[in-house]
């Protein structure tokens, strides 16, 4: 029969219990979780297309559109803030022939639920305004941006005066016949790479 001294028993023993006890670890242990990557959010800055055209006064001889509409879709996008140019003339060139001697216009511009009022110079025949709007006021825009143009007052109803520009032509004055307009937006949203 095969003996054991004492210490032999005692190092065979600890090595079951070492054994034992490192497999019953191994039965419990978890690997630890991969650590979620946050996600990081980079500033990105669009601008959307010119909006621009021409509105006509109500006396316009040519007829047309006496307003003016648009949408630009910022679907999904977490807007930072939001830039506005606008411009107006009372002549653009190809509406010159009863601008000349006319009084100033004033136009609204309507932005979402804000309303911009622009008035020409009488000199320049042109007015413009920026605004931004930045933090809950971008974010108030939700996912279209609605851009309504309206004339409120058009010049016009001044005399008309003779060659020597001393004597007015009886019965005729100038009619205005509208106004250019030019809206630009730049907005600043945040990118989320991935999503």
């Amino acid at each position: 029969m095969f003996q054991l001294n004492k210490k032999t028993i005692i190092i065979i023993v600890v090595v079951i219990v070492i054994v034992a006890g490192a497999a019953a670890g191994a039965k419990f242990y978890k690997a630890p979780k991969a650590a979620a990557k946050k996600v990081v959010g980079v500033q990105k800055e669009m601008t959307a297309p010119p909006f621009s055209g021409w509105i006509n006064s109500p006396g316009a001889s040519s007829g047309g559109p006496t307003t003016a509409t648009t949408s630009i879709s910022i679907n999904g996008t977490e807007l930072i803030s939001l830039s506005v140019n606008i411009t107006i003339k009372d002549d653009d060139g190809q509406h010159t022939q009863t601008d000349g001697g006319s009084a100033p216009d004033t136009v609204d511009v309507k932005i979402a639920n804000d309303t911009i009022e622009l008035k020409t110079d009488q000199q320049s025949g042109q007015a413009s305004q920026a605004k931004t709007y930045d933090g809950e006021k971008a974010k108030a825009f939700g996912t279209n941006i609605t851009i309504l143009v309206t004339g409120v007052t058009f010049g016009g109803g001044n005399r008309v005066y003779g060659p020597l520009g001393h004597v007015p032509i009886p019965g005729v004055a100038y009619v205005d016949q509208g106004a250019a307009y030019d809206v630009q937006i730049t907005y600043q949203y945040m990118y989320y790479p991935g999503h």
